[in-house]
């Protein structure tokens, strides 16, 4: 007969139970998946707060700073030298909302070489009486504005729209 023997196996009986590096661990795999889930609902709420936070500063970025204690009128400066007053409706990245515009004219009523000699003489104009007829809201392309600034209520430019509106 032949017979095959296997000298390590000789002495040992047949054990058909795991031993312990074969035991299922399930207490360690159920501490895996709840901290995997831990760290997913983590990272759901970081990402939320980011969108969160990212959208609460859009919002925010454009409004436009208004200090109770001054008037409701703003001065706006352009790059060709322009400046415009009036109320501010919206503010963007892209552009800068007035209505209620008014804009200074020089005046060139000087007849005599002595009247040259003096300051040179502004009236405060209301947009939308020009030739063209425009309405009186003024979109300014951010691009073109160096900046802006609220009047106070006793700046001579606000008391001279009150008056006129009188």
């Amino acid at each position: 007969m032949n017979e095959m023997r296997f000298s390590h196996q000789q002495n040992k009986s047949f054990d058909t139970r795991p031993t312990q590096e074969e035991k299922p661990q399930t207490s360690q795999c159920k501490n895996n998946s709840m901290s995997a889930l831990l760290k997913i609902f983590f990272l759901i709420l970081l990402v939320g707060a980011l969108i969160s936070g990212g959208f609460y500063f859009w919002q925010n970025s454009n409004k436009i700073d208004f200090d109770p204690m001054a008037s409701e009128y703003y001065a706006v400066f352009l790059t060709n030298g322009q400046v415009y007053f009036g109320q501010p409706v919206s503010k963007s990245r892209s552009e800068f909302v007035l209505k209620d515009v008014y804009y200074l004219q020089v005046s060139d009523s000087a007849t005599t070489a002595q009247e040259q000699l003096t300051e040179p003489r502004f009236s405060l104009v209301k947009l939308g009486q020009e030739l063209h007829g425009p309405t009186d809201k003024l979109y300014v392309n951010v691009a073109n504005l160096i900046f802006y600034e609220q009047l106070k209520n006793d700046s001579k430019v606000v008391e001279s729209i009150k008056n006129t509106k009188n």
